[in-house]
């Protein structure tokens, strides 16, 4: 029998997380999810560049990422404005699960890690 290697993951994140790249992105998931409309809220303020919308949903809590792509960002500014973003999910995952701060630094960092990675690889995805 061969080995099977298996995930190496500690843990998972609470929150179920999405990248939305455009306004009719974030209202048809909205939409989809059926998230009644008094819930839905403004995909981006005027006076900011991404901002992550935290609902709890059939149980379920969500986080959903809104960027709006423009050409004059270079991607250091994209990528830093993702990371910010992640952290936010990183932190109410730790509340959402009564950790609050205790996790280690490592844990932290690399969970942080995690969630900028994915929410990188969904905006090159979606904006190649």
């Amino acid at each position: 029998m061969k080995v099977e290697w298996l995930d190496r993951a500690l843990t998972t994140c609470a929150y179920y997380y999405c990248l939305c790249t455009s306004e009719k992105q974030f209202v048809d998931e909205c939409d989809r999810i059926k998230l009644p409309t008094w819930r839905q809220t403004q995909w981006i303020s005027p006076d900011m560049h991404a901002t992550t919308h935290h609902f709890i949903h059939d149980g379920k809590p969500l986080a959903m990422v809104c960027i709006q792509p423009d050409p004059t960002r270079t991607g250091i500014q994209i990528a830093a404005l993702l990371v910010h973003e992640a952290v936010h999910i990183w932190q109410r995952h730790a509340s959402y699960i009564g950790s609050h701060n205790d996790h280690g630094d490592e844990e932290e960092a690399y969970a942080i890690q995690n969630i900028a990675q994915n929410l990188m690889e969904s905006y090159w995805e979606q904006t190649k």
